[in-house]
């Protein structure tokens, strides 16, 4: 795991969206808990080019 010791995986990039919405309605700063999302590009229900289109919107 390269050092990284607390790891999420989402089966899709609606699961993964899901998630980091559910971080960043946290108080305390999201980067707390994401440093890096690696994503494939070809995902069911939303794929890798809109999941990161929806992250650099946010």
């Amino acid at each position: 795991a390269a050092g990284y010791v607390n790891l999420a995986v989402c089966e899709n990039g609606k699961d993964a969206w899901s998630k980091l919405e559910e971080l960043a309605a946290r108080p305390e700063d999201i980067a707390q808990h994401v440093q890096m999302v690696i994503t494939d590009i070809e995902m069911p229900q939303m794929d890798g080019h809109h999941l990161l289109k929806r992250i650099k919107e946010h």
